[in-house]
């Protein structure tokens, strides 16, 4: 069982210029809409395991997960979801003509409810809630399954080759208000998707520490309950429902190597092709976001990991990725002067997406003790947030520290127990940690785009080891 408790002041959706005057500020003016999320999200579940035979694992799991969201932007947000999950998965090591092979079977369910109300806000300061915009009440019940094969058909060869499917039937019944509170429009809707995800790999094991392998994947993600429940072009309360699905095709290719007994090093290749994938954008003037699909797209990067052990409990690791993302074939759409306006975006880079990512680490524990810690650096290169590249994220470099105390413990219950102290953004640096896609409907010195990051700050805490 887990519960999650979030509570803050959210300084975002600022201008370039409001960010620079003041990366605190919560929107337009400072702390005029009281903008804050109050989100609570719990879970409680249940694995049961069995061996059925020396060489088959049957798994069954149960979760029950309820998401209560509450955000306070130019709109007030609030959503209730719950959702029952169930997962039934069998794993079996045997071998086939005398050749190792190891088969996976799962299926799956599940079934999320949601009830959301869009509320205005007042602008008092005190995020108070005004005339109701809209209301929706939706179900997506999901049912599936999926199954790989791994055989290792020579010494240091590995095949491997699976399959899913999922439906999903996406259910929704929507009412919009007007300014005075009454009823506006009703739309409702039932859509069915299907999805099949093949995969197929091909691994090579020349010898202890050094894997290389190639694989093909595929992928799918369905419209959410916010993309269908906003008009396309205004991101007002409304009805998308010919939104379609995106899909995926994946090809990687990579290397693990082990150069010496202290340093390994991983390289990996990606070329990623998207089709209908589902771009979400920030409407200025509705201060709302609204999504469109486009038709296709690729990401192509490499990733880069190394990881050294000199001495007995030094380590230093790092890891670095780097993406390009383009439209191939994409006309936008939205509003200027109130006329619906298609514009053509192909070759442009995808928004939101990092370019350049690093992170750094330098850790050590001394096992008698128990004392340890680390010194970690992270930095994330600039990229666009609207489709018309022009206006993006500036990079930003931030340095945390740790120190942590581990007791171990002889008895049944608790193992160890693990005190931390951390400080983050050691330098109090001032950088905008995320950012969202705005509409190239807004001139570039209005688009509202950061999600500032935090300033200096302290945490402590201790983790359990239990059973």
């Amino acid at each position: 069982a887990i519960t999650n408790w979030l509570d803050t002041r959210v300084p975002t959706r600022l201008t370039k210029a409001q960010f620079q005057a003041d990366p605190r500020q919560a929107g337009s003016l400072s702390v005029a809409r009281n903008q804050q999320r109050i989100d609570r999200r719990t879970i409680v579940g249940a694995i049961y395991e069995r061996e059925l035979t020396p060489n088959t694992v049957l798994t069954m799991e149960v979760d029950y997960d309820v998401k209560d969201i509450n955000q306070y932007f130019f709109q007030i947000f609030d959503n209730v979801n719950t959702n029952i999950k169930h997962y039934t998965d069998l794993r079996h090591h045997g071998r086939i003509f005398g050749m190792p092979l190891q088969s996976y079977l799962g299926f799956f369910v599940n079934n999320m409810e949601q009830e959301g109300n869009t509320f205005q806000n007042l602008g008092d300061g005190q995020g108070t809630r005004g005339t109701l915009a809209a209301n929706n009440r939706g179900t997506i019940r999901n049912i599936g399954g999926r199954f790989r094969e791994e055989l290792t058909f020579l010494p240091n060869w590995t095949l491997a080759a699976g399959l899913g499917f999922e439906q999903s039937i996406v259910s929704i019944q929507t009412i919009n208000y007007d300014n005075g509170g009454a009823v506006d429009t009703r739309a409702d809707a039932t859509r069915t998707f299907y999805n099949w995800a093949p995969e197929m790999s091909l691994t090579w094991r020349p010898e202890e520490g050094f894997r290389h392998w190639v694989r093909g994947s595929t992928g799918y993600g369905i419209p959410t309950f916010g993309n269908l429940t906003r008009n396309p072009l205004t991101g007002l309360p409304g009805s998308n429902f010919d939104l379609k699905p995106q899909k995926n095709v994946n090809v990687e290719i990579g290397t693990e190597s082990r150069l010496h007994k202290t340093f390994t090093v991983q390289l990996a290749g990606f070329w990623t092709f998207f089709r209908d994938e589902i771009i979400t954008q920030n409407v200025f003037d509705q201060s709302t976001t609204a999504s469109t699909n486009a038709d296709s797209s690729e990401y192509r990067g490499v990733e880069v990991a190394a990881d050294w052990r000199p001495l007995p409990g030094w380590r230093f690791s790092g890891a670095y990725t780097h993406i390009d993302a383009r439209y191939i074939n994409f006309t936008d759409r939205y509003l200027v002067n109130g006329i619906a306006t298609d514009v053509i975006q192909d070759g442009k880079k995808v928004p939101n997406v990092p370019r350049d990512i690093l992170n750094m680490k330098a850790a050590y524990d001394h096992f008698e003790t128990g004392w340890g810690g680390w010194v970690e650096t992270n930095y994330s290169n600039s990229y666009f947030l609207n489709n018309g590249n022009t206006v993006g994220i500036p990079s930003f470099w931030v340095v945390n520290l740790n120190l942590h105390k581990t007791f171990q413990f002889k008895n049944d219950w608790v193992r160890f127990a693990t005190l931390y102290f951390e400080i983050d953004n050691l330098a109090d640096k001032t950088y905008a940690a995320s950012g969202q896609v705005v509409s190239d409907a807004t001139p570039d010195a209005s688009k509202q785009l950061f999600f500032a990051g935090y300033g200096r700050a302290f945490y402590g805490g201790v983790t359990l080891g239990l059973f």
